[in-house]
């Protein structure tokens, strides 16, 4: 079965989950970013729910490999090293070191699922690693089922992280045709289907991408739909994001 599930208020059922593959999107821009830092030669992601936990990890972390991240209404808050913008994250500012994130929407996804066997961060940037090394453990390790898991906006459906998970479901279904698609899955493909030939300007007409660019981040969308610019693989293991090539499967 391949799934799709619209927001971050997912129900509190993690057998759902258990033994499955989960790839989790926050294309702008948890997500993206992310993926930008651990290219970028980050140690590790640390995911955090709220602005004052964030500052509290930091601070339990030595000097010289802490690095403090992330937003609120899409705004830097006091103090923190960076925003969320993947131009933040270059090899001068954050190689070798643990970022602690914490975001409106993204880091409260990659807190669930507790129970899946794998869970994976997915964007534009890495679509193709990402579909193929879900493919390697679902065939090596007969995963019946792969879970596409939105972000979204506030608890909402957000237009964008719904285009990629389409975009993931379409890879998918062409690989594994006799998979069952849930309802949301289908419609996700069908959303991507839609606007893939114009994939950009439609997106940038959506709600959270208005606000994005009206803040001076027009840059960052353009980035996070360039396909496969930033081809790694951060996997959510424990309490942190790393590159699944530092992990074992």
């Amino acid at each position: 079965m391949i799934d799709c599930y619209l927001n971050s208020n997912i129900p509190e059922k993690e057998s759902l989950f258990e033994g499955s593959i989960v790839i989790m999107i926050d294309l702008l821009r948890a997500g993206t970013s992310i993926c930008v830092a651990l290219s970028n030669g980050a140690k590790e992601v640390i995911p955090v729910e709220s602005v004052d936990r964030a500052v509290q990890v930091y601070s339990n972390l030595s000097k010289d490999v802490r690095f403090l991240s992330g937003e609120r209404n899409s705004i830097k808050p006091n103090s923190f090293d960076s925003g969320n913008s993947p131009f933040e994250f270059t090899s001068e500012r954050i190689k070798g070191k643990t970022i602690v994130m914490t975001t409106t929407n993204g880091t409260n996804l990659f807190h669930k699922c507790k129970k899946a066997s794998h869970k994976i961060i997915g964007g534009f940037v890495n679509i193709d690693v990402v579909t193929n090394y879900a493919v390697s453990l679902k065939d090596a390790n007969n995963i019946k089922d792969i879970h596409l898991l939105c972000a979204g906006n506030y608890d909402r459906f957000s237009y964008e992280d719904g285009i990629c998970a389409g975009a993931y479901i379409d890879r998918f279904n062409q690989i594994y045709p006799d998979d069952v698609l849930t309802d949301s899955a289908l419609g996700m493909m069908q959303l991507y289907h839609f606007n893939k030939l114009d994939l950009l300007s439609r997106i940038k007409e959506r709600d959270h991408p208005r606000k994005l660019i009206a803040l001076g981040f027009e840059n960052d969308i353009n980035f996070a739909l360039d396909e496969n610019c930033c081809p790694v693989i951060p996997v959510n293991v424990g309490s942190s994001i790393k590159i699944a090539n530092n992990n074992s499967k």
